[in-house]
């Protein structure tokens, strides 16, 4: 349902949603809600243990991706919301012994630089996502988010 919203409402300037299997973004249409300014979603991803499998989610392993080409595909959709000023990324960490759930992996080196154009950013929430940053990651931030007042979460 998040996808499907996020492709049909093309005037929406904020969001607050549920979880998004990564997959279902990759696999999707591309977002109308270019206009988006606040945007709060779980963005799920599977780990080498397997994929969150619910009704209607398509696996990684049936659009033969792996984790780095899906947090591209994602980012790709998120660089569209040039608008954007606050996203909420927060994930409550989900684990069993089939599976383990994280969110986007917010480093250079996996991708950051696609939002370079999210020049109005102000505010990100990256709790519970575990985040492995390096100074290197947090310039990047301060260079190409010029309007950066907050970033949260577990930065390690």
């Amino acid at each position: 349902m998040v996808q499907e919203i996020l492709c049909s409402c093309p005037r929406l300037r904020v969001f607050r949603g549920d979880k998004v299997n990564a997959s279902v973004i990759a696999a999707g249409r591309p977002w109308e809600c270019t206009s988006m300014e606040k945007l709060t979603v779980q963005f799920i991803f599977g780990t080498e243990k397997g994929v969150i499998q619910s009704e209607g989610v398509t696996s990684i392993e049936t659009l033969d991706l792996n984790m780095d080409e899906l947090q591209s595909l994602v980012f790709k959709q998120l660089s569209l919301l040039t608008r954007l000023e606050e996203l909420d990324v927060s994930l409550l960490l989900y684990q069993s012994d089939n599976w383990i759930v994280r969110g986007l992996d917010f480093r250079v080196s996996k991708g950051l630089g696609t939002l370079e154009h999210l020049k109005e950013m102000t505010i990100l929430n990256l709790s519970y996502t575990k985040q492995e940053m390096a100074v290197e990651d947090v310039l990047w931030m301060v260079e190409h988010w010029p309007k950066l007042t907050e970033v949260s979460g577990d930065l390690h």
